[in-house]
């Protein structure tokens, strides 16, 4: 039997479709400007925040999806494993 999702919390391919769709429409935008102006580049450092954000939010989502299959606590193991691949999940924590 396989777990329904809640069709309103995001997925890691909602989150990546709808990245695309702001960098696409950033894109467009970017393209009514010459390439090295001012506005370009302001363009470009506002869809690398976008990605920065969405990124961080798909991996809230994980952690949270992680912790909730596992009854809301992560072994020791589970915790040194994130650490070592660079996330933080007491920072994690401190943000929900």
């Amino acid at each position: 039997m396989h777990a329904v999702s809640n069709t309103n919390e995001p997925t890691a391919d909602g989150y990546e479709v709808e990245t695309l769709r702001v960098c696409a429409l950033l894109e467009s935008i970017a393209a009514n400007y010459p390439e090295n102006s001012p506005e370009s580049h302001a363009l470009q450092d506002a869809a690398n925040a976008y990605i920065l954000v969405q990124q961080r939010q798909s991996l809230q989502h994980a952690f949270q999806k992680l912790k909730a299959a596992r009854n809301g606590q992560l072994t020791d193991e589970m915790i040194t494993d994130l650490r070592q691949h660079g996330i933080d999940p007491d920072e994690l924590e401190d943000e929900i």
